[in-house]
């Protein structure tokens, strides 16, 4: 966990050393398999005026005495798609965090993540807008499921 940390910490200072401005977006999500919602925040960085960047991803999920926090860091691509908007993808790695609770007692892992997102978001302004993505997350143990979900929400800043 201790690595884990470090190394995001490392990526997030490359990205804010670049000119471009960070974007942040939250918003809301569901997990497909077993129609669990929930809602999360995330922080864009890009690198410079490259299409790449970096983003960190953190959500909380809760259904029925079962509670899902995943949380990635991945490398994302962004093309333009027209004069508003933009089209992004890309893979990573992170951390879930899962707790099932039965009355009293309850139980919890964390695992590591393997991570993809593929998304779209619509700038209203220079620095506002909307998004919506799929993804998927699959804990890396054997016999692991893998998690599709979607988001939508707001995204501000970012502004170059």
């Amino acid at each position: 966990m201790k690595k884990f940390a470090l190394l995001l910490a490392l990526v997030v200072g490359m990205a804010t050393a670049a000119d471009a401005q960070p974007a942040f977006r939250v918003g809301g999500g569901v997990i497909f398999d077993g129609t669990v919602w929930g809602g999360g925040a995330a922080i864009d960085l890009p690198m410079s005026d490259k299409p790449f960047g970096i983003t960190i991803q953190g959500e909380y999920y809760k259904k029925s005495g079962v509670t899902t926090v995943p949380v990635r860091a991945m490398a994302i691509y962004r093309a333009p798609a027209g004069e508003q908007a933009e089209f992004y993808f890309g893979g990573g790695s992170g951390l879930i965090y899962s707790k099932v609770s039965i009355g009293a007692a309850s139980a919890s892992t964390t695992k590591a993540l393997g991570a993809g997102v593929a998304g779209i978001n619509f700038k209203a302004s220079e620095s506002f807008g909307v998004f919506g993505e799929v993804g998927i997350d699959r804990a890396l143990t054997d016999g692991a499921k893998n998690n599709f979900g979607a988001r939508v929400g707001i995204s501000f800043g970012g502004a170059e």
